[in-house]
């Protein structure tokens, strides 16, 4: 149950966790829901040290293992609610827990309640007062923060710094190669634009990445495996090819295809940053014409695709923390917006690129719900460069991802 997705979770998963792990650094049970300041208090001990799951409604015997069967608890209305509230309510960073409410045989409910481990440690309770990480099999005060144990909480800002800057040179390294293998210049029909055409670039990463979560080996085992998975499921992969296809590269595999007028390069490292660029292309009007513009089809249709695919490898990777998902549009300045089954324009760009950025649990991109309202709020941060209005487009371009998702996500 650690890295289990909660909703596939039965009861017998439970009744078999009770029995194999006791309490102790990354388990703790509870007979009764937590009030007052325990909640956040067992929960920051957990994000602090190295994650863990507490279970309400399981009584322990003598050495601290959970009594199977299950006693459970009353079934209250709104309970995963109060557990999650509290702990953003009362722990600083917030931690927004995992929560499940699972059925025992005596007709109560079980809680489950799961954190991982936080690379944005330190997170302290009573008003940033306090700093409890796990110690034996209870969450004990570890130090305040004004006393002499500030060692410890400079320990994790420099984990948590030290992280970002991992991110940071994965993503400007990525930057780097993407450039080299690009080919320039774009050709549109009869037409050379110096430079490169306008382009989509879209990277994922796990929020404050300290440690590998996958081997690179592995990373090119599942690219092979999944080559013959639906297209908008999946990264691609050709291992056939001189120039072009897929390369290993330090920390990651990253793979570069060229179609007629197509540049597409992608990327996956072993910390869990995924980068995705794809040129978007300009539809000549007819012949030899000069006149093109850009569709709002093509952004949806690729930030679908790509969330897809990364849901997928984050759960292949078993990753279930965080993630920060950034889009980018470049070379855009002076192109026009339509829609492909219209002639309506409806803006040109009036500045060369722009950057939008959200977060999300790695587990909410396989709800399709959720994913379409990623890929709104993605579009809606960048479509306004085009100074267009939001409502010229923004039912057209939902029922767009809706229909997407209704097609292709599994």
């Amino acid at each position: 149950m650690f890295s289990k997705p909660l909703d596939k979770v039965e009861l017998s998963d439970i009744e078999a966790f009770c029995r194999e792990f006791p309490e102790g650094v990354r388990v703790e049970y509870k007979s009764e829901t937590p009030t007052g300041n325990k909640i956040p208090k067992i929960l920051s001990s957990f994000a602090n040290t190295h994650g863990g799951i507490l279970i309400i409604g399981v009584e322990t015997n003598e050495r601290n293992e959970g009594r199977v069967p299950l006693k459970g608890i009353p079934t209250e209305s709104g309970i995963e609610e109060r557990i999650v509230q509290s702990a953003y309510d009362g722990i600083y960073p917030p931690i927004i827990p995992e929560v499940k409410i699972a059925q025992a045989e005596t007709g109560n409910a079980v809680v489950i309640v799961r954190v991982g481990e936080s690379a944005e440690a330190p997170h302290a309770i009573n008003n940033s007062t306090k700093v409890y990480v796990r110690v034996g099999s209870t969450a004990q005060p570890h130090f305040k923060i004004q006393l002499a144990n500030v060692d410890r909480i400079d320990f994790m800002l420099r984990k948590r710094e030290r992280s970002q800057e991992v991110s940071d040179r994965i993503v400007k390294a990525s930057e780097k190669r993407v450039i080299e293998r690009w080919k320039e210049p774009y050709i549109d029909l009869k037409k050379t634009y110096p430079g490169s055409c306008p382009n989509i670039t879209l990277i994922s990463r796990p929020v404050f990445p300290y440690r590998p979560i996958i081997a690179v080996s592995e990373i090119y085992s599942y690219l092979r495996e999944n080559q013959n998975s639906p297209k908008y499921q999946r990264f691609e992969f050709d291992e056939n090819v001189q120039e072009f296809g897929t390369k290993r590269i330090p920390g990651g595999v990253c793979y570069l295809d060229e179609t007629w007028r197509n540049l597409n390069y992608q990327e996956l490292n072993e910390y869990g940053v995924i980068y995705w660029r794809e040129e978007w292309k300009r539809i000549a009007l007819g012949g030899d014409a000069t006149y093109a513009y850009l569709t709002v089809e093509k952004l949806l249709r690729m930030t679908c695709a790509y969330l897809q695919s990364a849901a997928h490898f984050y759960q292949h990777c078993e990753y279930l923390g965080d993630i920060e998902i950034t889009a980018r549009i470049r070379q855009v300045r002076g192109s026009n917006l339509r829609f492909e089954d219209g002639m309506l324009q409806l803006g040109q760009a009036y500045d060369p690129g722009i950057s939008a950025s959200i977060r999300r649990f790695a587990r909410e991109l396989n709800d399709n719900g959720k994913a379409e309202n990623a890929v709104m709020q993605l579009a809606e941060g960048l479509l306004w460069i085009f100074n267009v209005r939001l409502d010229a487009w923004k039912n057209a371009a939902r029922n767009f991802i809706k229909l997407w998702h209704d097609k292709f996500a599994k």
